[in-house]
């Protein structure tokens, strides 16, 4: 039995603090592996193999660091009650999430997928550009902003109010959309790999890709690295068609990410 089968029977079976410490002790092995692995890697253990691909030459300091280690570890947590929320209303016939991958058509779990993340990318540009007025951004969205040259721990730091409103979409999905443990548990790694890219700091996506038909419209590392420095623009999280479509991509961003390209093509190896 694969491991996320074997957590979606354990979890149709559990009480409230069963599942919140199988959902929290997932939270820390995620926090490991998808954010502090990809920052030794790539901003201290292997930084000079990588170098020219970064995407702003420009050191982090240890306390801004810090601070986003902070804000992403209270950032799990507040997810992990969530989501534990979810789990165990499920148990209770509140929400659509049933063990056993394909229990209802592989089909229902196929359109479920593509389902989360055209509704989730809807939803992320949309609330985004809402923390972004007024109060909210100065008051809210502001911690996530503090990281101008943002590394992997900035994947999850928020301000408490934003995780929540960046989490709740989950929500209404599960009340309305059919879906496996197993498949959901694949949905939450797979938006945890894209947050991650996008705030990795590195541009590693080939030209190539970038330039065919279906590289044009989807977002980069460097789409969202412009947005933490600029603020204003690149609201978009896996398409380019909500910035192209309400003029809110910034003109710069492909100039940008060919400049990196170029500069890894024209330099292999940092002045020593």
């Amino acid at each position: 039995m694969l491991f996320s089968e074997q957590v979606g029977l354990m979890m149709s079976q559990s009480s409230f603090e069963q599942i919140f410490i199988v959902v929290f002790s997932i939270s820390i092995l995620k926090f490991i592996i998808i954010l502090c692995l990809p920052y030794f890697i790539f901003w201290k253990w292997f930084s000079k193999y990588f170098w020219n691909q970064k995407i702003q030459q420009i050191p982090r300091t240890e306390p801004c660091v810090s601070m986003e280690i902070r804000y992403s570890i209270l950032t799990l947590f507040i997810q992990s009650l969530f989501l534990t929320a979810l789990v165990w209303g499920s148990q209770l016939n509140y929400f659509k999430l049933y063990p056993g991958f394909g229990t209802q058509g592989v089909a229902s779990e196929i359109v479920g997928f593509f389902t989360y993340f055209i509704l989730y990318d809807t939803y992320f540009y949309w609330s985004h550009r809402f923390l972004h007025q007024g109060w909210f951004y100065k008051n809210i969205h502001i911690i996530h902003h503090q990281s101008l040259n943002p590394t992997p721990f900035a994947s999850y730091s928020f301000h408490p109010i934003e995780t929540v409103i960046t989490i709740f979409y989950m929500l209404p999905f599960v009340f309305f959309v059919p879906i496996s443990y197993e498949m959901f548990f694949v949905l939450l790694v797979l938006t945890d790999v894209g947050n991650l890219v996008g705030h990795l700091g590195y541009e590693f996506l080939p030209r190539k890709v970038y330039h065919s038909k279906l590289g044009g419209w989807l977002t980069t590392p460097t789409h969202h690295n412009m947005h933490h420095q600029f603020s204003k623009s690149n609201f978009g999280l896996y398409w380019r068609g909500w910035d192209k479509y309400f003029k809110t991509l910034h003109v710069k961003t492909e100039s940008e990410f060919y400049r990196i390209k170029d500069q890894k093509d024209s330099v292999s190896s940092p002045a020593s």
